[in-house]
C-alpha cells in the first residue's frame, strides 16, 4: 500500500519485512517521547526478532505502516483487527502514533490516521 492522500509531501506505505531495524528505532523513539511526557516509565523489551515474526509471520498480530516526506521516514502507526462480540462488529485498534518531533505539523500524523 502507497498513498499520498491529501498531501502530496507525505507517503504512506505498509512496512516491509527488511526495514525491521527502522520500525525498532521508531518504537525506541516513541518510548523515549511516552517518557518524557510521563506515559511510560517501564523497560522497553521489543527487538528486531520479536518485531519479526508478529508483523511478518505467516498470520500477521498487527501491521505498521510508515510514513515519508521526500522519501525519509517520519513517523509510523501500529495497529490490529478487533472484534466486539457485544456490538457484534470488527474495528481497529491504533495501538502507536508516532511523528518524529522535527517532522510533526507537516501533515504525516493526518495521513497516517486517514489510511
Amino acid at each position: 500500500m502507497e498513498a499520498a492522500l491529501e498531501n502530496p509531501q507525505v507517503t504512506i506505505r505498509s512496512a516491509p519485512p527488511h526495514e525491521v531495524a527502522m520500525m525498532l528505532s521508531f518504537i525506541t523513539r516513541k518510548a523515549q517521547c511516552d517518557r518524557d511526557m510521563g506515559s511510560f516509565t517501564g523497560t522497553l523489551q521489543s527487538s528486531a526478532e520479536k518485531i519479526r515474526h508478529p508483523l511478518f509471520g505467516p498470520h500477521p498480530f498487527a501491521y505498521l505502516l510508515l510514513a515519508a516526506r521526500e522519501r525519509q521516514p517520519v513517523g509510523f502507526a501500529l495497529y490490529y483487527c478487533r472484534y466486539s462480540s457485544f456490538v457484534g462488529q470488527p474495528s481497529l485498534w491504533l495501538d502507536d502514533l508516532y511523528v518524529d518531533a522535527d517532522k510533526r505539523s507537516q501533515g504525516a500524523g493526518v495521513a497516517l490516521m486517514r489510511v
